[in-house]
């Protein structure tokens, strides 16, 4: 395993994303690092990440994500309601004027 740093307003979530390319890897990294789902995270925290992806990873994902320098921040909490309407689904920061959003 190896160690990386939280970043300003990354969750447990972006985390999972960003390296192991699957939200549902969320999971592996709250056992790995002794976490609860719920567990709020701060800038400067060291979270423990898997040398090898785990079952749950999508490992494409992982590797454009990592291979691009690609810092994921989720943004759904900071975008209106009215904007997203009654459609609203995941956005997700790729960089900082791209963002990926899902139904």
């Amino acid at each position: 395993m190896r160690t990386i740093q939280v970043t300003d307003r990354q969750t447990i979530m972006d985390i999972a994303i960003q390296y192991y390319g699957s939200a549902a890897s969320v999971v592996d990294l709250c056992i790995d690092n002794n976490l609860e789902l719920d567990a709020n995270i701060s800038n400067g925290d060291q979270l423990l990440i898997k040398d090898l992806y785990p079952d749950s990873a999508n490992a494409d994902a992982a590797d454009y994500l990592l291979g691009n320098s690609i810092n994921v921040i989720s943004l759904a909490e900071f975008i209106p309601t009215n904007v997203l309407g009654d459609n609203q689904g995941d956005i997700l920061a790729i960089n900082s004027t791209d963002f990926l959003g899902t139904d």
